[in-house]
């Protein structure tokens, strides 16, 4: 797909660091966002990939179209897409025992509505008891058991940026205080690009 862009849009695309880019629907961030990790895929190194979050699997299609459409086959494997959810589950699996010892396993939404129906008190405090004391997150925690991961341990920051130097961030103003959490600590140690 051949673009031509204006001196704004460049600009986005040669700076370095992070960058926050402030657009109207339809207004070419999703766009800029791909042609900055175009850019950026000449120096990314064996096994390092660019990851890009949004919130919904709609917004997910979308963003995946329009690699289709901007990215060679080559620079599209090097983009990972995926949605808050998914990348904190992920987090949650892989590393979620440094949180307290234990495998984590997830409280799916259907079970959890039985479990809440069945449940005589504050819901929102057993939902961060079973978390904290049996490993056991619903999905709403997921976002905030991935952002205790990354705020208490470094070395999983630096293995997660070691492998997404770079990281976008779409529909940044959706972002709840965990997601914003996430960022915040990744930023610390990768380029993060929010939209």
């Amino acid at each position: 797909m051949k673009l031509e862009l204006c001196d704004k849009r460049k600009a986005i695309i040669a700076q370095a660091g992070h960058l926050l880019v402030l657009g109207g629907p339809g207004s070419g961030k999703t766009t800029i966002a791909l042609l900055k990790a175009r850019q950026r895929f000449v120096t990314l190194k064996p096994g390092q990939e660019i990851l890009f979050l949004s919130f919904s699997r709609a917004a997910i299609r979308q963003v995946v179209l329009r690699c289709k459409e901007i990215l060679t086959p080559a620079e599209r494997r090097a983009v990972t897409v995926q949605t808050y959810h998914a990348f904190c589950m992920e987090m949650l699996e892989a590393h979620g025992r440094l949180l307290g010892g234990k495998p984590i396993r997830f409280l799916y939404p259907g079970e959890e509505r039985l479990q809440k129906s069945a449940f005589d008190g504050d819901w929102q405090v057993e939902r961060r008891r079973q978390a904290t004391e049996l490993g056991l997150y619903c999905f709403d925690l997921f976002a905030a058991g991935a952002a205790e991961l990354l705020e208490r341990c470094v070395a999983l920051r630096n293995l997660i940026a070691d492998h997404f130097p770079m990281i976008i961030v779409d529909e940044f103003q959706d972002t709840d205080d965990d997601q914003w959490k996430i960022v915040k600590a990744l930023s610390e140690v990768t380029d993060v690009f929010c939209l």
